[in-house]
């Protein structure tokens, strides 16, 4: 089975940022970097799998923030929506 990544057919990729964040494991803290792109999707008809338990889409002024587990990509849709 595909990943939802590669069902998508994902194309014009281009970086947006990267954003410090801690991550917690096992009582030690390890630093970490989530690098986020912005690209087109080729196709919308994905299907959940082994790294998606669900898809869901959403205009970006849409997304429910709060609903987000990652500091980080909170961050990544507020500077995205502000750059307008």
């Amino acid at each position: 089975m595909k990943s939802p990544l590669e069902q998508a057919k994902v194309k014009n990729i281009n970086y947006l940022a990267s954003y410090a964040e801690p991550y917690l494991f096992e009582e030690i803290i390890y630093p970490t970097v989530g690098m986020v792109f912005l690209a087109e999707m080729g196709s919308s008809n994905l299907k959940a799998g082994d790294a998606a338990a669900a898809i869901k889409f959403f205009k970006p002024n849409q997304v429910p923030i709060n609903k987000l587990a990652f500091k980080a990509i909170k961050q990544a849709i507020k500077d995205y929506l502000q750059r307008g």
